[in-house]
């Protein structure tokens, strides 16, 4: 069985055998829809898929399960074009996409019902019934929402900076690592070089919206430094967070499971801090997902192990 995780920043595969043992693994650049496109994403997903079974017989393969972050299954050009990817790797068994909410929920939880929060380059939350998502709040895309995720933490900062450089705001740390993350070097008298706010708008504008996320390790760095300006972001975000999560919690009953994933929930930082520390807050003890493949895995196990209709895990198949 294939079970893959198509990330915003990453693309993670692997093939297990029917007891769920890991025999291929690949790692690439993400293909999410929403931040590089519907044809970059379909190039990059397609060339994951050749590199993945190219060294195991495609015909050995019985199920796929594929997360792929902003999916929308009423999107006929992205299902063509996954279904083509699919079969010039070989593959002829059925192939089910989920939602990455779904695998991170799948990845850990022991029962099927509960709710979810991920937050990674974008951020969305689910309540879940039976395995399958009956709920979603946020996950709107870096335009539109995905509030607290890596790009929204990125966006803030530079919004921050640029407002201390030119009076609006006050000072804070993270003009020097803004400045250096997007490539503006030290000049000669020591201070970073493009503090002018025209060079930082100029180097954000010349790369894609979503590159912004990998600015966001800067802002829990600065608040876990002091800063007060990066405290305040990480603060928003949190709270911005837990309202989402929110949204999917029934109100007449505490949810089973919560699940936290993505890599800004994931690892350890303050924002992530304050998130567990708000839900304990309202009686919800949550847990941290394990990776998005695990999920997609244990969803393929769980497909493969029941009857037709007695509770499969979700899923357009495009095969």
């Amino acid at each position: 069985m294939l079970g893959a995780d198509v990330g915003g920043t990453t693309i993670r595969m692997a093939i297990a055998t029917p007891h769920g043992r890991v025999v291929e693994l690949r790692r690439m650049t993400g293909a999410n829809p929403y931040a590089v496109g519907a044809r970059t994403a379909l190039d990059r997903l397609a060339e994951a898929l050749r590199s993945l079974v190219q060294d195991i017989d495609p015909a050995s393969i019985d199920l796929g399960v594929v997360a792929i972050a902003g999916w929308d299954p009423r999107d006929a050009i992205l299902a063509r074009g996954l279904s083509r990817a699919w079969r010039a790797a070989g593959l002829a068994c059925p192939c089910l996409v989920v939602s990455d909410l779904e695998v991170a929920f799948a990845s850990v939880s022991p029962t099927g019902h509960g709710v979810v929060l991920v937050a990674g380059t974008g951020a969305a939350a689910a309540r879940i019934q039976d395995w399958r998502t009956v709920q979603v709040a946020d996950g709107c895309g870096w335009l539109v929402g995905d509030e607290g995720s890596g790009f929204w933490l990125g966006q803030q900062a530079v919004r921050q900076v640029l407002a201390s450089l030119d009076g609006r705001g006050p000072r804070t740390s993270l003009v020097d690592g803004v400045t250096r993350s997007l490539g503006l070097a030290p000049d000669a008298s020591g201070g970073p070089a493009g503090t002018a706010r025209e060079d930082i708008i100029r180097a954000v504008h010349g790369q894609p919206p979503v590159a912004l996320a990998v600015l966001a390790p800067l802002v829990t760095e600065a608040a876990d430094a002091g800063d007060r300006v990066a405290r305040r972001i990480i603060r928003q975000g949190a709270s911005a967070l837990v309202a989402t999560l929110r949204a999917v919690v029934p109100r007449d009953e505490a949810p089973a499971v919560v699940v936290l994933g993505g890599s800004v929930l994931s690892a350890p930082n303050p924002l992530a801090t304050l998130v567990q520390h708000d839900l304990r807050q309202a009686g919800m003890e949550s847990i941290l997902a394990a990776d998005g493949v695990d999920g997609a895995l244990a969803l393929a196990l769980r497909s493969l192990d029941v009857e037709p209709g007695s509770g499969v895990p979700p899923g357009r198949s495009v095969s």
